[in-house]
Parts: structure tokens; sequence; C-alpha cells
């Protein structure tokens, strides 16, 4: 009741003048039954901002330093996003261009810092707004189920989850091969639970049924896992094809194909 409430009062804002009349309504705060725990403020405001600090992060195009193998942001409009980024985040714009432009190694005895070029740079800008979206959605999952409540000795538990789905775009990183390979492993796994085992177990059992029909990908998982090094090169897994190839100097993702 209380969320529906609410966001009727929040609706206020598109409502036309004759709707507000027609249900007396007023501002949440002056609602007992809304005031309570001063919901009407927009606790959600960080959420957004980091959100929109992330898009602006996006923007941030860079150039060759003044250094070699150096770079700093392009043009004023990459200066504007980056000026924008820092001030959504709250932190200082000359730590953000340092961080997004350099890399910081730590040995024992000293920390070192060395410049990015412009394309190194990028990764370093996409790494930033990939781990701060991950850790945004991580720290909303965990406020979502604190919420929630769930007690720790509860026998019962009613879940969501995220059905597993391949995934093909324009262009498709390693990352996302990885992921989709994680997901032909999770369809096999059901394959292999749900169709070969049961009616291999129906058959022993001699249970009259009919044999139900369904596409095993196991051809699949082999091409990109096989590890029999025995029968190199061409009865070999991508992954251990790439394990070998990257071993050599002149390997690069263009020759990998």
């Amino acid at each position: 009741m209380y969320y529906i409430s609410f966001s009727l009062q929040l609706r206020q804002q598109s409502l036309s003048c004759q709707e507000i009349q027609k249900y007396k309504l007023d501002q949440p705060k002056s609602f007992r039954y809304l005031n309570q725990s001063k919901c009407y403020e927009l606790v959600g405001e960080a959420i957004f901002r980091v959100v929109a600090a992330i898009l602006h992060l996006g923007n941030i195009d860079f150039a060759k330093g003044k250094e070699i193998d150096s770079s700093a942001p392009k043009d004023e409009k990459s200066k504007f996003h980056l000026k924008t980024t820092a001030e959504l985040l709250m932190c200082d714009s000359v730590a953000l261009e340092d961080a997004l432009c350099k890399r910081v190694m730590v040995t024992p005895e000293e920390v070192i810092k060395r410049s990015l070029d412009p394309l190194g740079a990028a990764v370093s800008r996409d790494g930033l707004a990939k781990t701060t979206y991950s850790r945004l959605f991580d720290w909303l999952v965990d406020k979502i189920n604190n919420s929630i409540g769930q007690d720790s000795k509860s026998k019962s538990l009613i879940g969501v989850l995220d059905i597993y789905g391949f995934e093909s775009f324009k262009h498709n990183s390693f990352e996302q091969f990885c992921i989709n390979f994680t997901n032909e492993k999770l369809q096999q796994h059901f394959i292999q639970h749900v169709f070969k085992m049961e009616q291999e177990e129906y058959t022993k059992e001699a249970i009259d049924w009919s044999y139900i029909e369904f596409v095993d990908n196991q051809d699949v998982l082999d091409l990109i896992e096989k590890r029999n090094m025995k029968e190199m090169p061409r009865n070999i897994g991508i992954f251990s094809t790439n394990a070998i190839k990257t071993r050599s100097a002149a390997f690069s993702s263009t020759k990998f194909s």
C-alpha cells in the first residue's frame, strides 16, 4: 500500500490541475502514512549521479600527450565530460585524469607510474566505467536483499533466477566469447541431466515412453575446449589453439583467425 500511495504522490509532477483537485492530493510530507520515514526525499540521488557519471565517462576521448606514449583529453568537449564525471563522482578532476592516463605498478621497492597512450587510456576509461557500474549493481542487489530480510535459518526460499542466454553482437570480444562458452556449458549440464541421464534411466528400468529428441551441443564444446594435444594441430579446441599461438612474439588478435 505504501509504495502504491507514494507512487501516486510522485505522479503529481505529471498530473493535470484537474486530476490533483479530483483526488484532493497534496505533497507526500503532508500525509501521515507517507511522512514517517521521510521517504519523500530522493534517497536514490546518489545512484542517479553514478549512472550519469558513467555516461559522461564514456564520452571522454583521448589524444597523444606532450610526452612520448602519453595521452590527454582530446578536446574541450572531452575536458567537459571529464570535469562533469569528477563532479558527479565527487572526486578531483586532475586525479581522475591522472588515473585514466597513467597506470600504477606497485613493486616491493617502489610505486611506478607509467603513462598510457590514447588507446591504453581508452581501455582504462572503459574498465573504470565497467567496474563502477558493476559495484553499483552489486550494492543495489545487497541493498534489496537486506531490505527483503531473508531469515538465514529459514528452510524455504523464493529466489529470482537470471536464465542464461547466448549473445552475439556485431563485434564480439574475447570476454563475450567466454560468456557464451559458459552458457554452452550450462546448456550441456541441462541436456545431460534432463535428457541424457533421465532417458538412460528410463531405458534401464524398461519404462515405456516416447524418446525425446534434443539438440546436443557437445560438438560446440569440443570445438572450444578440446585438449587432446596428441592429435595436434587439427583436433584441439579454440582455447588450446589460442594458448599455443599467444606464446609467439608475432602473435596478434588479427592473425588468430
